[in-house]
Order: structure tokens, then C-alpha cells, then sequence
């Protein structure tokens, strides 16, 4: 089992099972709980402090908000390690269409962070074009990691919190499932037109 510590926010926390987490899947760990971070900004300073004393191969940032407190971070601690930024959704997009001024504000603070981190990821094509066309990041930077489909992972989960894998359907039929919030930019519309125009094609007998 791998002993390296885990820093997370208090979010983060409370979605492992708490203050007394002490597993997360397979690995054990100690959690690091960056108090007081509800919000992205009031983690810069516990995870510069972090950054300075643990000084790990690598931070991982999920979504801008935090990729901005990351790369901030890490100039502030006087390391040099690797900040990588994974975008999950068109971020930049979804803000153009709800705010102007938070658009042109997100537009600039990325533009400046993102080209200090080691790479930016985009867990599809649609959101590498994102990235490049709002923010135009150089090619160097982008990469795209498609989301596994982790049926084993999510069965070792389940054995893990000791509930049984008799919820997955039994069918000899093919079974389409989606998880993600029911909100516009995850378009789950599409994926819904698409199915029906799947059953018209080929009806199940």
C-alpha cells in the first residue's frame, strides 16, 4: 500500500467519509485537509505551504478555479513542481453564455496561468478545442485523456462499502448508462435523441 499523503479541501473530505477518512479505494493514506478551503482562494496559501514542505512530484488540478490556485501556489511556495490541469467541461464556453465579465475574467487569468503549467488536459476533443479557441493555448500544452469507462474500478468500489453488484441490470440486451448532472452543457438531450433513434433502427426482439 502506498504511504503518501493525500491534500485535499474540505469538500474533498467529506466525500471520503470525513474527518477520520483514512482510505480512498485501494490506497491508504493520510489526508491532509486544507481548512478553511470552501472556496479555491482560500487554499493558495495552505497549498503553497504544502507544496514548500512535502514538495510532491506532481499537483493535479481538476477544473480552472483550482488550476489557477495551483499554478498561484506553486510560484508562491519556490518549488518547481509539475501543475497539471484537467479540464472536464467547456468551461470557457459555459461562462460566455452566463456572464461577460466573468467570461473575460476567466478568459485572462487562464491565458496567463495555464501557460505555466507543464500541461493542460481536456478529457475530449470538444474541450481541447475550448481551451485552444477562447484562451489559445499552444498545441504544446494540450492534451487529450479520455474518461475510462471503469466498470472493474466501480465494482471494487462497491466491495469496498460492502454493497452488492446485484443493482446492475441482468439482460442479454445492450444497456447504454449515463452519469453527470442534469444541467445544459453536459447535453444529456443528444444522448437522449440518440437512443430513441437507436431503438427505431434496431428494436429489440
Amino acid at each position: 500500500m502506498t504511504r503518501n499523503r493525500l491534500a485535499v479541501d474540505g469538500g474533498t473530505r467529506r466525500a471520503l467519509g470525513g474527518r477520520r477518512a483514512r482510505r480512498v479505494g485501494r490506497v491508504r493514506a493520510p489526508l491532509l485537509v486544507l481548512r478553511d478551503a470552501r472556496r479555491v482562494r482560500a487554499a493558495i496559501l495552505p497549498l503553497r505551504h504544502y507544496l514548500k514542505q512535502t514538495r510532491p512530484r506532481v499537483l493535479l488540478c481538476l477544473q480552472a478555479y483550482a488550476g489557477w490556485a495551483g499554478v498561484i501556489a506553486r510560484g508562491l511556495s519556490g518549488t518547481v513542481v509539475p501543475v497539471i490541469i484537467v479540464e472536464q467541461s467547456l468551461t470557457m464556453s459555459r461562462l460566455k453564455g452566463l456572464s461577460t465579465l466573468r467570461y473575460l475574467t476567466a478568459r485572462l487569468l487562464s491565458s496567463l496561468l495555464y501557460r505555466r503549467a507543464a500541461a493542460v488536459v481536456g478529457i475530449s476533443e470538444e474541450v481541447r478545442r475550448d481551451l485552444s479557441t477562447h484562451i489559445g493555448l499552444p498545441s504544446r500544452l494540450l492534451q487529450v485523456i479520455y474518461n475510462p469507462a471503469a466498470v472493474p474500478v466501480v465494482e471494487d468500489l462497491q466491495r469496498w462499502k460492502g454493497e452488492s453488484s446485484s443493482s446492475w441490470p441482468e439482460t442479454s440486451h445492450p444497456v447504454i448508462a449515463t452519469v453527470g448532472r442534469l444541467v445544459d452543457v453536459k447535453d444529456v438531450a443528444t444522448l437522449l435523441r440518440g437512443f430513441s433513434r437507436l431503438r427505431r433502427q434496431r428494436p429489440l426482439t
